[in-house]
C-alpha cells in the first residue's frame, strides 16, 4: 500500500520551508523528487534520503509513536526531541525549555511555589514543611488547605509535641492544664510561698500559703519585709525599709541601706555572711557602687568604683605601674609609655639629654667631623678631646706625646718617662725612661752599645764575655750605623710551647735558655695562637718609621702609631719551613706574602695575658679587643680579628682560650695581629689617636723571645714562631 498521505504532507511541508527561507531552486526539486520515490521505495532507503538531506547542526529523526513527526531537528534546543531523537521535556511539574540538550526547568507549574530559590517546587497548601508559606513547619506533621492540623485532639483540646523528662506528646487543654497554660510548654510556676493553678489560659494564685493576704484579691505580701505591709498589713515604713515586722530607722546621711547577702571568700569560695545594715556605697569594698558589688581583694573601692588607690601630688597612675611622675620619668615622659632614648632623660615632661655631671666635670654636647665625641660629662682640665671647653680638641695630627693639662694642650710623658726630642727623626718627641732605656741611658739620645741601661748607667749584659766598661754613642750615630750592626743571631724555634719559657737546654743550638728561677723577669706574655694548628711565623712584622702607612703590614698609622709596631701570625705551609734556619719561605720580597689560610682560620687564639677586656671593636665574627694587663697599670694588649664571645669587663686568662681566628667574611681576617700600646693618661674612651706603641721586648718580650724595634720595613717577617727566648753564647763560643 502506498502512504501517498504521508509522504505528500511531509514533502509539501519540507517544500515550502525551502521555498519560504529563500534557498536554492535546486533544493527544492530535490525534495520533490524525495516525496516522489517515497511511494515505491523501501522505508529505509527513504530514511537514508532523508538523513542525506539534513542541514548542518540537524539530526534526521524519524516518526514516534507519541505523533512527533520524522525530519531533521536540532537535538540542542528542540523542546521535543531534548538530547536525542527520543527524549521530549516534561509538560507538568512546572516550565522547561531545552537547553544544551538538556531539560532545565525555568520556573513552577501553577499552584506551586518556589521555596528555596532553585526551582524546587512546593504545594504550600499541603507541604507539612512549608504550610500556608515558605518554613512553616506542622508540629503536627499535617498540613490542610494551608494550616496545620492537629492529630486525633478532641474539640478545646490542642496536639502539644513531646517534651523529654517534662511532658509527653499528646492533647491538651491549653485553658487549664498547668503544664501546657495558655500555650503548649508554658508550666506555672511550682516554687514559691504561694500555689497557683491555670485558669482561662493564666496562671493565677490559689492560696497564699506562708505569706498573707492583705486585700482580699490574693495579692500575696511577706508582713516581715513588706514596707508596705510591716508587721501588719498596712503599716508602711517612713524609712521603705522593713525588717522583721518592724521598720527600719533609718540610715545617715551619704549611707544607703543594704539588705543581707552571702558572698564567696578565700581561695576555696567560703560563704561569708554581710549582714544588713547603711553602707558608703563610694568607699565599701564590699558594697562598692551599689548594694550588690563586691571588689577583688586586690582593689579597694573609690569613688564607688573598684580600683586602686588614686594618685597624689600630681602623680598618676599608668596601665601595671604605681602612681608615676610624667615630668620626669624617662618610661613615662609627658604621656604614659612615651620612653626616652638610652643615655636621656625626661626633664619637665620632655626627654633629652642628661646634662646633670658631677663635681668637675662639665657637660658637652656631641661632636662631629675629624673628632667625633658623644655627647656626655668631661674634664675640661684633663680630656684631650674637650681641653679647657667643649669645643677643643688637642691636635690629632701632632707628634709625639700630648696631653691635656689644666686646659691646655701640652707635651706630655708619664712618670717615670721623660720628654725627649730627636731632631732627626720624623716625629721628634717622644717618652722614654732614663733610668732603662738603653737608647735613652741618663739622659735623651744616650745609646748603650751593650744594650742595657741600669740606673741611668750604661752597663755591660755579660762580664764574661763583653767588656763590662760603660760604652755611650749617640742616637743618630746608632742609627746611621744599623746596617754595620750584626744580625741577630738566628734561633731554632721548633717544639716550643706557647707559654713561657722552660729553663729547657737547646743541645743542637749551643745555647742555654733562660732557667728557671733565675734573677730575669718572667714574661709577661705569651703566644697568642694554639701551636698545634701547625708551625706558625710572622707574616707581617714591625713597619719602618717613614714607610706608608696604608700597606698591606697593617692598617692606617694614627699620630702615634701603635699599630707600626704589631705582628701579625698565620701558619706557615709545611712544605716552606726551614726548620734549620728558623725562616718560612713567604715568597718573593715584592709580592704579597703567602701562607696556609686553610690551617690559620679557624685555629684557637688564647689570652696572652691576665687581665680584663678594656673595650671591643667591630661586630662578629670580625672583633678587635683591647685587654687591660693585669699588675701593669697604663699597659694594653689589642688582638685584632677574633672570633668569639667577649665583652668589655670580662676577665681572661694567659693561656686560656678566648676565641679562634674567623674563617670567612672578616677583611684581613684570614690571621691574627697583636700590638702593644699604651694608652693617653687620664682617658677612659682610650682613642686611637691617643695609643703609643709598644716594642716587644725587655718586659714586654714575647714568652721570653724580644722583637725590639730596628726600624726598618717588615721586621721579622719570616721567622718562625713560637720561638726559644735569645740564648747567651757560651764563653767557649
Amino acid at each position: 500500500m502506498v502512504r501517498e498521505d504521508r509522504v505528500d504532507d511531509h514533502t509539501f511541508d519540507a517544500v515550502a520551508r525551502t521555498l519560504a527561507s529563500g534557498r536554492s531552486r535546486r533544493q527544492a526539486l530535490r525534495l520533490l523528487a524525495a516525496g516522489a520515490l517515497a511511494a515505491w521505495l523501501p522505508r529505509g532507503v527513504v530514511t537514508a534520503l532523508a538523513l542525506q538531506e539534513c542541514e548542518a547542526g540537524l539530526i534526521y529523526c524519524p516518526p514516534r509513536s507519541d505523533g512527533q513527526p520524522e525530519g531533521c531537528y536540532d537535538l540542542l534546543s528542540n523542546y521535543f526531541r531534548c538530547g536525542s531523537c527520543d527524549f521530549s521535556c516534561p509538560t507538568a511539574g512546572g516550565s522547561f525549555a531545552c537547553i544544551g540538550g538538556e531539560c532545565v526547568a525555568t520556573g513552577c507549574a501553577e499552584g506551586l511555589t518556589d521555596c528555596s530559590g532553585n526551582l524546587d517546587c512546593v504545594d504550600l497548601s499541603s507541604d507539612p514543611f512549608n504550610c500556608g508559606g515558605c518554613g512553616m513547619v506542622c508540629d503536627s506533621g499535617v498540613c490542610e488547605a494551608g494550616s496545620c492540623t492537629q492529630v486525633g485532639c478532641a474539640a478545646g483540646l490542642t496536639y502539644c509535641e513531646e517534651q523529654p523528662g517534662w511532658a509527653a506528646a499528646g492533647c491538651y487543654d491549653l485553658s487549664a492544664d498547668y503544664l501546657h497554660c495558655g500555650s503548649c510548654m508554658h508550666q506555672c510556676p511550682s516554687a514559691g510561698p504561694v500555689e497557683m493553678a491555670c485558669v482561662g489560659g493564666e496562671c493565677v494564685v490559689t492560696d497564699c500559703g506562708d505569706l498573707t493576704d492583705c486585700t482580699g484579691s490574693l495579692d500575696c505580701t511577706d508582713l516581715s519585709s513588706d514596707p508596705n505591709n510591716c508587721g501588719t498589713c498596712g503599716n508602711v515604713c517612713a524609712s521603705g525599709v522593713c525588717e522583721a515586722g518592724s521598720c527600719f530607722g533609718g540610715c545617715g546621711a551619704s549611707l544607703v541601706y543594704c539588705p543581707a547577702r552571702t558572698i564567696s571568700i578565700g581561695a576555696a569560695g567560703e560563704p561569708y555572711e554581710l549582714p544588713a545594715g547603711c553602707y558608703d556605697l563610694f568607699s565599701d569594698r564590699d558594697h562598692c557602687g551599689s548594694c550588690d558589688i563586691t571588689c577583688p581583694t586586690t582593689v579597694g573601692c573609690y569613688g564607688g568604683e573598684c580600683t586602686l588607690p588614686p594618685c597624689e601630688g600630681g602623680l598618676v597612675r599608668c596601665d601595671g605601674t604605681g602612681c608615676i611622675d610624667l615630668l620626669s620619668d624617662p618610661a613615662h615622659c609627658g604621656a604614659c609609655d612615651i620612653v626616652c632614648a638610652a643615655g636621656e632623660v625626661c626633664d619637665g615632661g620632655v626627654c633629652g639629654p642628661n646634662t646633670t655631671c658631677a663635681a668637675g666635670l662639665t657637660y658637652c654636647p656631641a661632636k662631629t667631623g675629624a673628632v667625633s665625641q658623644p655627647a656626655g660629662c668631661y674634664d675640661l682640665a684633663s680630656d684631650y678631646t674637650h681641653c679647657g671647653s667643649c669645643d677643643a680638641t688637642c691636635p690629632i695630627a701632632s707628634p709625639g706625646p700630648m696631653a691635656c693639662i689644666e686646659g691646655q694642650c701640652q707635651k706630655h710623658c708619664d712618670p717615670p718617662r721623660t720628654l725627649c726630642t730627636n731632631p732627626a727623626s720624623i716625629h721628634p718627641d717622644y717618652c722614654a725612661d732614663l733610668s732603662a732605656d738603653p737608647k735613652n741611658c741618663g739622659t735623651c739620645l744616650t745609646v748603650c752599645e751593650s744594650e742595657v741601661c741600669e740606673a741611668g748607667t750604661c752597663t755591660a749584659t755579660t762580664p764574661a764575655t763583653r767588656d763590662a766598661r760603660p760604652s755611650t754613642t749617640s742616637a743618630q750615630d746608632a742609627v746611621d750605623g744599623e746596617s754595620e750592626r750584626p744580625n741577630r743571631t738566628r734561633r731554632d724555634r721548633t717544639g716550643q710551647d706557647t707559654t713561657a719559657a722552660s729553663g729547657a737546654t737547646s743541645p743542637d743550638a749551643g745555647r742555654t735558655i733562660q732557667a728557671a728561677g733565675s734573677s730575669a723577669p718572667e714574661s709577661v706574655l705569651a703566644w697568642p695562637f694554639d701551636a698545634k694548628a701547625g708551625q706558625w711565623t710572622i707574616v707581617h712584622g714591625y713597619r719602618a718609621e717613614d714607610e706608608e702607612p696604608n700597606t698591606a703590614a697593617t692598617p692606617a698609622a694614627n699620630r702615634r702609631d701603635f699599630t707600626r709596631l704589631a705582628l701579625e701570625f698565620a701558619v706557615c705551609p709545611e712544605e716552606d719551613v726551614d726548620v734549620a734556619d728558623g725562616t718560612c719561605d713567604l715568597g718573593a720580597a715584592e709580592d704579597d706574602p703567602t701562607w696556609d689560610q686553610e690551617a690559620t682560620q679557624g685555629s684557637a687564639i688564647v689570652s696572652p695575658v691576665d687581665g680584663t677586656i678594656a673595650w671591643t671593636d667591630g661586630e662578629a665574627p670580625c672583633l678587635t679587643v683591647g685587654i687591660d694587663i693585669a699588675d701593669h697599670p697604663g699597659y694594653r694588649l689589642a688582638l685584632f680579628n677574633v672570633e668569639g664571645e667577649l665583652e668589655r669587663g670580662q676577665r681572661v686568662t694567659r693561656g686560656k682560650r678566648i676565641g679562634k681566628v674567623p674563617r670567612r667574611g672578616c677583611e684581613r681576617g684570614d690571621r691574627l695581629r697583636m700590638a702593644l700600646y699604651q694608652p693617653q693618661e687620664g682617658r677612659s674612651d682610650d682613642p686611637v689617636a691617643d695609643r703609643e706603641g709598644v716594642a716587644f721586648e725587655d718586659e714586654w718580650a714575647i714568652a721570653g723571645c724580644e722583637y725590639p724595634d730596628k726600624r726598618t720595613a717588615e721586621q721579622y717577617q719570616g721567622e718562625l714562631v713560637p720561638c726559644k727566648p735569645e740564648d747567651e753564647v757560651s764563653a767557649s763560643s
